[in-house]
């Protein structure tokens, strides 16, 4: 009974504190809450169901006024960009943003069915866009390539992936290719990509 009742009392807070667009709902879930003023305190088990955002995390915190959610020791969500993984994300839940921080690892299959694995350290994903972007480094396992870069940018609407700074690519055949900026066109069936700006190239030659 007392379970039923906290989570009754969280989906009603919760669906309070968040005034984003018309018709938005939150729906939340936690096995504990514990009110101080402005901040909801959750643990044993918390999970979010925003939109298409499925979020699981063990503990986590709500600050009412500023309609955030801070999750912590290990993040999962599902949406359709793909499986986030990582160990901390702050969800700016008005603004339909969330940051992933801390082995940041994320999951998903382009339109032409290819795999498509990324770790960082950071990463800012954007609801209503449907892109994702980190600037603290990426590797990206792709297309049986390893792609390396400092800053990227994703667009799941248009199926782009925008690399730049310092961007390498790998084949798994050790053919290599290094530049300051690639484009990925994932909805493409062939291998379909550019690269410009201090282009260099290493391959084997066919017998």
């Amino acid at each position: 009974m007392r379970k039923i009742l906290v989570l009754f009392l969280v989906l009603l807070i919760f669906n309070g504190v968040v005034a984003a667009k018309e018709n938005d709902t939150v729906h939340l879930r936690a096995g504990r809450l514990k009110y101080i003023g402005d901040k909801i305190e959750i643990s044993n088990g918390v999970t979010i169901i925003k939109g298409k955002y499925t979020i699981k995390a063990p503990r986590g915190k709500i600050y009412k006024e500023k309609n955030k959610a801070v999750l912590t020791d290990g993040i999962s969500l599902k949406s359709n960009q793909g499986d986030i993984n990582s160990q901390e994300m702050i969800g700016l839940l008005d603004e339909d943003k969330y940051i992933f921080k801390r082995d940041v690892k994320l999951f998903n299959k382009t339109n032409n069915d290819q795999e498509f694995q990324l770790s960082t350290s950071y990463l800012e994903m954007y609801g209503n866009e449907e892109s994702f972007q980190t600037d603290q480094g990426v590797i990206i396992d792709y297309d049986n390539k390893e792609i390396k870069a400092k800053k990227a940018i994703y667009n799941d609407k248009e199926q782009t992936l925008v690399l730049e700074n310092d961007v390498q690519i790998k084949e798994g055949n050790g053919d290599w290719i290094e530049g300051s900026r690639a484009v990925f066109y994932l909805d493409s069936k062939e291998d379909n990509f550019i690269i410009e700006k201090n282009v260099e190239v290493e391959m084997e030659l066919s017998d």
